[in-house]
């Protein structure tokens, strides 16, 4: 069977504090500095097609609150990344995209984006380790050769 569009579906899941008003840590929904999103229109690495050539990048968030050493009130969410995605970094030393940690704005879809496009502007404009540019030239030096 062919389909005519694919997704892209990453799965997370947070824990809400108590109170239930925030997540206890930012949900990370992807990667600023990959290959594959600052290259959306090429295959690279592992990922099995181009960024750019999926309908859309979904995330499945499943909240819960904590209770008794069991997860308890599980609430599903299927959005789009760049719905719920923030301009800050889900950790302090990795290439995260954090997700608003604000529960009743992930279940609003208000993030810090107006647009797909004006999120991936943003993310792909932040500055990335200068070793890993100069191995991904290598990497297409390499290929060319080829």
């Amino acid at each position: 069977m062919i389909f005519p569009h694919k997704f892209a579906l990453d799965v997370k899941c947070a824990r809400r504090t108590p109170g239930g008003k925030r997540t206890e840590s930012a949900i990370t929904i992807g990667t600023f500095d990959a290959e594959y999103y600052r290259y959306p229109d090429e295959k690279v690495g592992n990922i099995m097609m181009p960024y750019s050539s999926y309908t859309a990048h979904l995330v499945l968030i499943a909240l819960y609150s904590y209770e008794k050493a069991t997860a308890r009130d599980v609430e599903l969410q299927v959005v789009e990344k760049w719905r719920v995605a923030t301009k800050k970094r889900s950790s302090g030393t990795r290439c995260y995209i954090a997700a608003s940690q604000l529960v009743d704005d992930l279940r609003a879809e208000r993030g810090d984006f107006s647009s797909e496009d004006d999120f991936n502007l943003f993310w792909r404009r932040q500055p990335i380790s200068e070793k890993k540019l100069a191995r991904w030239r290598s990497m297409r030096e390499t290929k060319k050769a080829r």
